[in-house]
């Protein structure tokens, strides 16, 4: 075979890989614009949560802050009335609907000193059952087994992390810093329904607050 027939079986080798590299381009596309789901813990849709707690951002609003964006939206429709005499009186603080935040109603269970604004945060499981916890935004939902430990490590704050039982049971939550950087947070069973928590926020300033 001479030189000129081996050139163009070679230039047709070339053009078929490379029709089928520009082929095989746009098939990969639709993967690389996949976009991943904002996860929503159903715990915050449930009692006592969705009447104390907000949802992270993405998700659907809670019963809390539903009343919240209520609230706001009568404020909104008063300022477009004409102003009048009554209109101009000082609300008295009673009249106020807009509920505090949560961090506003109790004080915080324990302050951490912070390193890098991440923490370490070492959960113990002491209620005789099978804890379901999350990192909202960090980790999925996982199982923590009773009398069992989990450290999680680098934590950005501000937090939030829920814990439940998978037995539905109540528990309470327990928190404590003995040094910079490192939260030790204990699960024990709880009887009194009042008391129940679930929901534990962590803000930027190292306060700990639950629901």
């Amino acid at each position: 075979m001479n030189s000129n027939a081996i050139l163009k079986r070679l230039g047709a080798v070339g053009f078929a890989f490379s029709g089928f590299w520009l082929a095989a381009v746009p098939l990969a596309r639709p993967a690389a614009a996949q976009t991943s789901e904002v996860n929503c813990p159903q715990i915050f849709y449930r009692e006592p949560f969705t009447n104390r707690v907000s949802a992270p951002a993405g998700c659907p609003p809670t019963e809390y802050q539903k009343l919240r964006q209520n609230s706001e939206a009568d404020d909104l429709g008063d300022s477009d009335q004409p102003n009048t005499a009554e209109e101009l009186r000082t609300p008295s603080p009673a009249s106020t609907t807009v509920p505090p935040r949560p961090e506003d109603r109790s004080q915080a269970i324990a302050t951490v000193s912070l390193r890098n604004n991440q923490l370490t945060v070492s959960l113990n499981n002491n209620t005789g059952a099978t804890v379901v916890y999350e990192v909202v935004g960090n980790t999925p939902s996982r199982m923590l087994m009773a009398d069992e430990s989990i450290m999680l490590q680098g934590i950005p704050l501000p937090a939030t992390i829920t814990v439940t039982r998978q037995d539905e049971g109540l528990l309470d939550v327990a928190a404590e810093s003995t040094q910079a950087g490192m939260l030790e947070i204990s699960l024990t069973p709880e009887p009194a329904l009042d008391d129940t928590q679930g929901v534990i926020r962590i803000r930027e300033d190292g306060q700990v607050f639950t629901n």
